[in-house]
């Protein structure tokens, strides 16, 4: 039986030795591959031995408490990933607790008055490749999820590209290119790197399905697809969907031609996303349900003009110009994680060689003719925009998603093409072959194939040098001359990488094989070297350690919650600590953002993190909205005006001058304080050392000496004016007192202000009739707020308001009673039928699982029980007694439950919505894939038995 010969591409190669020495020696293979594995021992190597810890938890010193407590000889690695270390690694790290001790994590409690959870894809812990979270601690697991990402980017390139019959060695290179691009590197933490390393195994499951579509393949596929969609970031995997589907159609077209083929690969390419979605349906559907209920996804629209500076393309070559991230420095519009597009100098000369060389096997044309007009679709989107990103931006994912994401693909091709370059560097048709071949007759329309292709090579080298030119005087002066270094550098490397393109373009395999030996050193060097810079590698010891701050709201927080000043507690990371916070890093609810904007008009620092602000935090603190979502606590930084009634002013007449361990008293004082402040009036104290400063406040009694009150506070600086909280408040009025500070760490002696006599000039914050209390000082400030409800409590009447705003005000202006709770609904309130003027009730909350709540009620009338949390989310079901009750709308955000009297339990509960209906979708889809793998199995072997008894009948 005669058979047809394939076509570019369409099989592995039979012939090993198309795999081996025919293209390029063993020692470039050995290099190649030596290079992939360097890098990672040389950049996540000492977070998977444990001498580290491959998260950026080294910025937590940056903040209150943490700043008191940890000390660190060197500044953060990358100050851009505080969303990794408050919001990424908390939840995932709760969804994982959780599973742990026997139960599903739907809900966090913890954040932003609750939030759904473990029921959607967002952290991206159930893709394959979060798969470390689920056995390791996690300082560990990070390290190994980029160890992982790592393994999966080179199984899929080596598996792509063996069909595309390039040599090993250039497996090695694509792999390391890839896993080192500018979007790898600045998005590692995220989910988005777990979505992107799926990528060349999309696309080596999109190019089976184009060549010869078996059932097996269908599966594959659907497992590829269901693995991207559930790494938990939409835009990446909607990109790699696009990309993925215009490969399929165009591979298919040049392999098949004839239409019945085209359409049953494209056919069988559809099933396979199909079942993806399937099997990928119990987070999908809830999410759909998540995305039309609660998120805003208006303000998500793209436009044209929102694409990538042209400028920043430099950072292809130059990653420095985007920013200083260990400084938290940007140069240039945006967020350096959003504009990082390193490749390297060296992997753009593989890409020109590319263009330039014709290796001496065949070569895949049709498949890098895709590959290049994608990329520079990709680069026109990213960093031009104009008309051509406004018509994409017509359709799903690019429509409500930044561009700037789109970078994965400008790696993933950029990558791709490398590979192809290499392959063509070791195996090269020398330039004097060419030449000989070029003077044929027939080979005339190649020759000016060949000068276009140099022609553009050299526009694109040109282009690129002058925007690496013109984005240099765009930067700060001060930022010029290290950029220059920087750029000489490059410059030099550039150089080095293109006289060793050419010198195997002229001299030849041998020539080549020693090219071959030498880029992927090239590439790994400097990849090494900015994965460094933005790759956290922090002390074991800053992995959220528990502070004296977090000892004290675990004791004292119970069923309430704690605000955030500014970024102290770092809002969010409460999540890991299991701490109830009124703000954070989550989604918010509409009415949960109104509550929290009118206790402070600025509380959103984006439309997913919120906290109280120092500026207004003297008025915003004693909001009665507070009150009614139960904050019982507010934690400042402890370098921060302690809030109440200042009495009396600084003596500067005099100086004191104190060193390191010296202690200082003041005059004598008397009644309740706050705080002390004292003055620096001439100089900065320790400024220039990272030490810092602690001082130590103790209240003695002005007659006997006692210790009354103490607090030991870490400052990074003193400075001016300097104000120390302390407890204080119970000391009686007629009780004698003095302050003394004690100063540790000062290294060359500083005036402090004093009176005449020597002794310590300070001024007093005395308490204040603003329902405050200062329970707890130090590493932070901690006030307590006496007059907050709590947040699972009786209400034994009710007042109505249907109007959003209207109810907003009402719950602003401290009318409403402790006792009695604010509906929505008129028919709500008249459910309720007391026997009693003002019911009573005990209420007790039993412990419970973080998506549900159970409270027994001994009530000696009707009333209603009350939760002050974020409930306006589907999901939510309430029963009393077991029996299913209504939750009611109360308090704009919460919820309430009319409760008759006597003893009752009840129980409110979260389930995921539609999550049911996608379980079923799921596990019908996995079935699927079992047949598929079953029949494909049959097929194989049916045929095998075919060929070895010549029936014509079984090879149908």
């Amino acid at each position: 039986m005669q058979r047809s010969r394939p076509r570019d591409g369409v099989s592995a190669p039979r012939n090993p030795s198309m795999l081996g020495p025919s293209h390029g020696s063993s020692a470039v293979s050995v290099i190649a591959w030596a290079a992939l594995v360097a890098f990672v021992v040389c950049t996540i190597g000492p977070a998977l031995v444990g001498v580290t810890s491959f998260l950026g938890t080294d910025l937590l010193v940056s903040f209150a408490p943490w700043q008191s407590s940890i000390g660190l000889p060197q500044d953060p690695t990358n100050r851009f990933i505080g969303d990794t270390i408050d919001t990424v690694v908390p939840q995932t790290a709760l969804i994982v607790e959780a599973a742990r001790e026997g139960s599903f994590a739907a809900w966090n409690p913890y954040a932003a008055g609750g939030a759904e959870l473990a029921g959607l894809p967002n952290s991206g812990v159930y893709s394959p490749l979060s798969l470390p979270w689920w056995f390791l601690p996690v300082s560990a697991a990070p390290g190994y999820v980029k160890l992982l990402e790592i393994i999966v980017i080179t199984l899929g390139m080596s598996l792509l590209l063996r069909r595309w019959r390039l040599p090993n060695a250039s497996w090695a290179v694509a792999s390391l290119i890839f896993a080192s691009s500018g979007f790898m590197i600045s998005w590692t933490n995220w989910p988005q790197t777990r979505v992107a390393a799926l990528l060349p195994l999309l696309f080596w499951a999109l190019d089976r399905v184009a060549i010869r579509p078996r059932p097996v393949d269908v599966a594959i596929l659907g497992l590829v697809v269901a693995s991207l969609l559930l790494g938990g970031f939409p835009a990446v995997a909607g990109y790699a969907l696009y990309a993925g589907g215009a490969y399929l159609l165009v591979r298919s077209i040049v392999v098949r031609r004839r239409w019945q083929g085209v359409l049953s690969a494209v056919g069988t390419g559809a099933a396979g996303v199909v079942l993806g979605v399937g099997l990928s349906a119990w987070q999908l559907v809830p999410f759909a349900v998540n995305a039309s209920s609660v998120l805003d996804l208006s303000a998500r629209a793209a436009t044209s003009g929102a694409s990538l500076h042209w400028g920043d393309l430099a950072s292809l070559l130059v990653p420095e110009v985007v920013g200083d991230v260990d400084a938290g420095l940007t140069w240039g519009a945006g967020n350096p994680i959003e504009r990082l597009s390193y490749i390297g100098v060296g992997a753009l000369a593989l890409v020109a060689a590319a263009g330039l060389i014709v290796p001496r096997s065949r070569r895949l044309r049709p498949s890098l003719t895709f590959v290049v007009v994608a990329l520079a679709l990709s680069v026109v989107l990213t960093f031009v925009g104009g008309p051509i990103l406004a018509a994409f931006q017509e359709l799903p994912v690019f429509s409500n998603n930044p561009i700037a994401r789109l970078r994965v693909l400008v790696g993933f091709f950029l990558a791709l093409l490398a590979a192809a370059g290499f392959a063509a560097v070791i195996d090269p048709t020398s330039l004097r072959a060419e030449v000989r071949l070029l003077r044929r007759a027939r080979t005339r329309r190649h020759l000016w194939w060949r000068i276009l292709a140099l022609v553009v090579v050299i526009a694109i080298g040109c282009v690129a040098a002058f925007t690496v030119r013109d984005t240099l005087w765009t930067l700060p002066a001060d930022v010029i001359p290290a950029m220059r270094e920087h750029i000489g550098v490059v410059g030099a490397f550039a150089a080095f990488a293109v006289l060793i393109v050419v010198a195997a373009w002229v001299g030849g395999r041998r020539v080549g094989i020693l090219a071959g030996c030498i880029l992927p050193v090239m590439l790994v060097v400097p990849a090494i070297v900015v994965a460094n810079e933005w790759w956290p590698q922090s002390p074991p010891e800053t992995v959220y350690p528990t502070t004296a701050t977090h000892r004290f709201l675990e004791r004292g927080l119970g069923e309430s919650r704690y605000a955030s000043v500014d970024q102290t507690m770092l809002p969010g990371t409460n999540t890991i600590d299991r701490l109830r916070s009124v703000g954070g890093h989550a989604f918010h609810t509409s009415e949960w953002q109104d509550l929290l904007e009118a206790v402070e008009p600025d509380a959103f620092f984006s439309r997913t993190y919120s906290a109280l602000r120092s500026g207004d935090l003297a008025t915003s603190i004693r909001s009665p909205i507070l009150d009614r979502l139960a904050v019982k606590y507010v934690v400042d930084n402890p370098e921060a005006t302690v809030l109440g009634q200042p009495e009396g002013t600084i003596d500067r007449t005099g100086r004191v001058q104190v060193a390191d361990g010296d202690r200082v008293r003041s005059a004598v004082q008397s009644g309740p304080v706050r705080g002390v402040v004292f003055a620096l009036p001439d100089s900065v104290v320790g400024q220039d050392d990272p030490d810092g400063v602690t001082v130590t406040l103790d209240i003695r009694d002005a007659v006997t000496d006692e210790r009354i009150a103490t607090t030991s506070t870490w400052f990074p600086a003193l400075t001016a004016d300097q104000s120390v909280a302390v407890e204080g408040e119970d000391i009686p009025a007629d009780r004698a007192w003095v302050a003394e500070l004690r100063f540790d760490g000062i290294g060359i002696p500083a005036p402090v202000a004093a009176d005449p006599s020597g002794r310590l000039g300070i001024s007093l914050v005395r308490p204040a009739d603003d329902g405050l209390r200062v329970a707890h000082t130090g590493d932070a400030t901690v006030y307590e707020r006496t007059t907050a409800l709590d947040r699972i409590r009786w209400a034994s009447t009710a007042v109505t308001e249907t109007d959003p705003a209207e109810q907003v005000a009402t719950m602003a202006d401290g009318s409403l009673p402790s006792t009695a709770v604010l509906l929505e609904r008129p028919e709500d309130a008249r459910e309720v039928a007391s026997d009693r003027a003002a019911s009573t009730a005990a209420v007790t909350v039993l412990p419970s699982d973080t998506s549900r709540m159970e409270v027994e009620v001994v009530a000696d009338g009707a009333g209603w029980v009350v939760v002050a949390d974020s409930l306006r989310r589907p999901g939510w079901a309430a029963t009393v007694d077991g029996k299913p009750v209504e939750l009611l709308p109360a308090e704009h955000a919460g919820a309430a439950i009319a409760v008759p009297t006597g003893e009752h339990r009840v129980v409110l509960q979260y389930t995921v919505p539609g999550q049911q209906v996608g379980l079923g979708v799921t596990a019908a889809s996995s079935l699927v894939v079992v047949v598929l793998v079953v029949v494909d199995a049959f097929l194989v072997r049916r045929r095998r038995r075919s060929l070895l008894s010549g029936d014509p009948g079984l090879l149908g």
